[in-house]
Formats: structure tokens, sequence, C-alpha cells
């Protein structure tokens, strides 16, 4: 049987023998002469910021009012009961008008509505919804 086994590894090393060759490597593209300096992209949240008194405001049910100030990747949302609220962009949104915020107790979704104007405040301790809209 170990004549067999060593017929058969021989037959095998011998058909695969023909497969396992040198790849010869691909000459890398010949250099361009004097490429253009590449610029770096801008990083995320390094725009300016936009004062107060340009950013957006909304009114919402209850009298509530804040404004928003978006810093990139991060919106602040100024003047909530609870006091100021950082978000950070999160995925979501079913238009490309619409985006979504969230912190570990607030989800906000902006450009809500038939005009876009309308925002969504999600509470995540207490699930109560707050409607609002940019004045």
């Amino acid at each position: 049987m170990n004549a067999s086994r060593a017929l058969w590894a021989m037959a095998l090393a011998g058909a695969l023998g023909g497969c396992a060759h040198r790849v010869q490597p691909t000459p890398a593209p010949a250099a361009a002469a004097d490429p253009a300096p590449v610029q770096p992209p801008e990083e995320a949240g390094t725009a300016p910021p936009r004062s107060d008194a340009e950013a957006p405001s909304y009114r919402c049910d209850g009298g509530v009012a804040f404004t928003v100030r978006d810093d990139g990747d991060f919106v602040l949302l100024r003047g909530l009961p609870r006091g100021d609220e950082r978000l950070g962009r999160d995925a979501g949104g079913v238009t490309p008008s619409q985006t979504v915020y969230s912190s570990a107790t607030l989800r906000a979704e902006f450009g809500l509505g038939s005009d876009g104007r309308d925002a969504l405040l999600h509470d995540l301790v207490s699930a109560a919804d707050l409607h609002c809209r940019r004045d």
C-alpha cells in the first residue's frame, strides 16, 4: 500500500509541477515628469464655525427654541432646556437633504418636511419627541 501512495504522490506532484511557476513582476509605469504637488485634503471638522448670529434657529412645540452650529461632523445645539448638546453625525436620512446627528441622550433629524425646514428631536432618555421648524 505504501508503494501505491508513493506512486500517487509522484503523479500528483508531476501534475501540479506545471502549475507552479515563477511569475515575473510587471514593471512599474514610468513616472510622469514633474508631477504637480498634491494638496492634502481638508480634515473633517476644520471648516470655520459659524457665529451664533449666523446659526440657523428653530422653534419647537412647547415654546422651546434653539440654534444649530455646524462644526462639520458635529453640531452644537444651543438653548435647549437641559443646556447645550453636542451631537455627532450619524447614519440615517431618507433623502439627501435629511441629516441625522446623535449623542447618548438625544437624536436630531434635520431637513424634514416638504420644504426641508422641519426637524425632530428624539429625547433618548424619556423617549419624548419634539417637533421643530427652522425660522
